[in-house]
């Protein structure tokens, strides 16, 4: 793995001296980390156990209270609010799938140029997927609405794909 990498161990080593907040320990109460968007309520995903906001040399994240039987995560901002809502690997897996395809729209790719700017493409979401503003995401949705925005993307601009979903064709044919 590259310098670049996030291992598991270092989401769950202690380097509050790094983002300046407190460090506590694996085995201390949720006292908090006294920072603004701080949320006590957070459950694991995987083991429903209460999450607690951790600093790593990454940034901060919530890590289940149960470390190390349970070794579910979800990340933070630098305020302490989370990152969406919480969910579970399967739809994390969704998550960054969603964002791999609808992140084309704003950002463009190789020679492809970005077909709208950021703020038109959320607000592209929200209207399509008839949403609030709170609700249009993708960190909030839910395993189908990732797939039902992947659809939309995809049938809005045919021409948007990431390379798993090319890799996925590739053996299409090689079965009739």
């Amino acid at each position: 793995m590259g310098d670049s990498a996030v291992r598991l161990e270092d989401l769950f080593r202690k380097s509050g001296s790094d983002i300046g907040v407190k460090d506590i320990g694996l085995d201390d109460e949720p006292i908090g980390l006294g920072l603004e968007g701080e949320r006590f309520d957070l459950k694991c995903p995987e083991c429903g156990a209460g999450m607690q906001l951790r600093p790593s040399k990454h940034g901060l994240f919530y890590g289940c209270s149960t470390y190390p039987e349970c070794k579910g995560t979800h990340g933070a901002h630098p305020d302490g609010s989370p990152l969406g809502i919480p969910a579970n690997k399967a739809t994390k897996l969704a998550r960054i799938h969603t964002h791999r395809i609808f992140d084309r729209l704003w950002t463009g790719h190789g020679e492809t140029p970005p077909r709208m700017e950021r703020g038109e493409a959320y607000e592209w979401v929200r209207k399509a997927m008839k949403l609030s503003r709170e609700e249009a995401h993708i960190g909030r949705f839910d395993i189908a609405k990732c797939e039902r925005l992947q659809a939309l993307v995809k049938k809005k601009y045919p021409g948007v794909q990431t390379v798993w979903d090319r890799l996925g064709t590739l053996g299409d044919d090689d079965d009739d």
